[in-house]
This record gives structure tokens, C-alpha cells and sequence, in this order.
């Protein structure tokens, strides 16, 4: 070795050098405050992922969770996820909450329980129609749950977006749709009578109504999570446009159930109504932007949605 390579060498830098990359190593990434490079020392984070972050933070919002840091670099949720040790999610800054689709959707929910505990209160629980009655309660319990999770999410500051109250709702709308489906295929080879006849119209029409509304509150906010990644941007295009038509085409179809059959327990033209409503302010959405696909999303989730099409374009 020559004197000047031995010179240069010095132990006490070598030491210092290693000290700082293990402390780097070891220390979360404060996803909302660190540079370029500094993203950079995360696995899976190229030079082009941490400028999507950057862009992101300055864009769109602060990066609270992994399906914030999934949208940011068009990676998928699973890869972000692991990540999730490695990253700290502090930040100062609040967020911005818009409230009005929140509100209409527990109004919708409210209104749901409401006629549907009306209904399994007024019968007695005697086969099969209190087994429908069952299957009622299961499902506007199930979406009722899920409203409450829509509420914590929106205002709790995790790494997750979803948590065990979102999985309840689902277990409970499953079991509810499953019980139902039981239901109808016992009522194909059994002759339950009128009562159950008309139990069963009720209850359909009720269900069906229900899933509806759902898809008109949810469906955009779900497809923007299912669809965000690189790999998926064309079926989120795909579930933009039949969104779209499917809130022209939920009125007209509302306004024949309430023409051609109309029960006496108001359900058709309280959905007509609702319909109408939701078409209304779809209708201004179009006129602008020409899409309906934002009319349900918070202001943060079109901001996703705007920075997703922006990062796809390699813009």
C-alpha cells in the first residue's frame, strides 16, 4: 500500500461513515419532511418514485398512510406496506375534511335502519318471514357499520385506511346476502304462501334498493383504491365511464319501479327521489368536468385522482 493511500486512510471517518448509515438504516424516513435523496434510501424508491412523492406532498396532501404512499409512487398496496416499519407518517400539518358526503351517506343509512327495524318490529319472528327480517337487519347493520368506518377514517391519523369495523361491516353484509340467497333457493321447492310472497317483494325491492344507494355513495371512493396503481390506471378509466352511466340510468330505472310497481311503504319513491337527487348534482359535475365519477370524493381523494391520471401521463 502506498504512503499516500495510507495517509488518507482514517479509521476514525470509516467509523463515523458506518455509525451514520446504521442509524439511517434504523431510523424511520419521515415520509413528509425528507429530500430526494433521503426517500431515496427506501426499498423500492427510485429517483422517479421520490419525485412522485415531492410532487404528491406538494399537490395533493400530506402522506398519512400506505395507500397515500401507494397512490403517490403508482406502486401497489402490498409493496407499500411493507414499507410501512420503515416509514414515519408524523406530520404537523391537519387535514382538510369535507363533510357533505359523509353526512348524506349517514342520512342514507339512518333512513335504511329506520324502515328496516319498522319492519322486522311490526312481524313476529315466525319462518320464513322472520328469517327476511334477519337478513334486513344483517345488511343495514353491515352498512351502517360501514358508514361509522367511513367517519373514523376521515378523521384519524393512521398507517392504515381501513381497520377490524370495516372488515365487521362486510362480514355482517355477507352473512345478510348469504341468509337471503338461502331463503330463495328453499322458496323454490317450498310454497311458503302469499305472506311470504309478499314479504320477500318487500325485502327484495328494499335490498336492492340499499345496494344502490351504496354504489352511488361508495363506488368511486372504492374504485379509486382498487385501481390506483401503474398496473390498473386503464380499469380505473374503465369504472370511471360506468359510474358515469350508471347514475343516467339508476333514475330511469327508479321512476319505472315506481310506475309499474309501487307497494304502500313509500320505498320506491324515496329511492326515485334520492336518485334524483344524487342525478342533480352529477348532472353539475358533468357540466364542468365532464365526469360524475368525482361527484361522492372528498377533496383529497380528486386529488388522488387527478394526481394518478398526472402520474400515468408521465407528467
Amino acid at each position: 500500500m502506498s504512503k499516500a493511500r495510507v495517509d488518507s486512510f482514517n479509521p476514525s471517518k470509516v467509523s463515523l461513515l458506518f455509525e451514520s448509515k446504521v442509524t439511517a438504516a434504523s431510523s424511520p424516513i419521515r415520509i413528509n419532511e425528507a429530500t430526494l435523496e433521503e426517500l431515496q434510501a427506501l426499498k423500492g424508491i427510485g429517483p422517479k418514485r421520490a419525485e412522485y412523492i415531492l410532487r404528491y406532498r406538494e399537490q395533493v396532501a400530506m402522506i398519512r398512510s400506505t395507500f397515500d404512499l401507494a397512490a403517490a409512487t403508482g406502486m401497489s398496496l402490498k409493496a407499500a406496506e411493507k414499507l410501512a416499519t420503515d416509514v414515519s407518517w408524523e406530520t404537523s400539518s391537519r387535514r382538510s375534511l369535507s363533510l357533505w358526503p359523509v353526512m348524506l351517506t349517514t342520512l342514507a343509512a339512518v333512513w335504511l335502519i329506520v324502515l328496516g327495524f319498522n319492519e322486522l318490529a311490526n312481524e313476529p319472528f315466525e319462518p320464513p318471514s322472520g328469517y327476511f327480517n334477519l337478513t334486513l337487519a344483517l345488511i343495514l347493520l353491515g352498512g351502517f357499520t360501514a358508514t361509522g368506518d367511513i367517519a373514523i377514517a376521515s378523521v384519524r391519523n393512521s398507517p392504515s385506511e381501513t381497520s377490524w369495523v370495516f372488515l365487521l361491516a362486510t362480514l355482517l353484509t355477507l352473512s345478510g346476502i348469504l341468509l337471503l340467497g338461502g331463503l330463495w333457493a328453499a322458496s323454490w321447492f317450498v310454497s311458503f304462501g302469499e305472506s311470504f310472497d309478499a314479504t320477500l317483494t318487500r325485502t327484495s325491492l328494499f335490498i336492492a334498493c340499499c345496494l344502490a344507494i351504496t354504489w352511488q355513495m361508495y363506488a368511486p371512493v372504492l374504485m379509486i383504491r382498487l385501481f390506483f396503481d401503474d398496473k390498473s390506471i386503464e380499469r380505473l378509466e374503465k369504472a370511471r365511464i360506468v359510474y358515469d352511466i350508471s347514475l343516467l340510468l339508476l333514475p330511469l330505472i327508479a321512476m319505472g319501479m315506481l310506475f309499474s310497481h309501487n307497494t304502500d311503504d313509500w320505498i320506491e319513491e324515496i329511492f326515485t327521489a334520492w336518485c334524483l337527487v344524487i342525478a342533480a348534482i352529477a348532472a353539475k359535475e358533468w357540466w364542468g368536468r365532464g365526469t360524475a365519477f368525482v361527484t361522492m370524493l372528498s377533496e383529497e381523494d380528486q386529488g388522488r385522482l387527478r394526481f394518478t391520471y398526472l402520474r400515468h401521463s408521465g407528467q
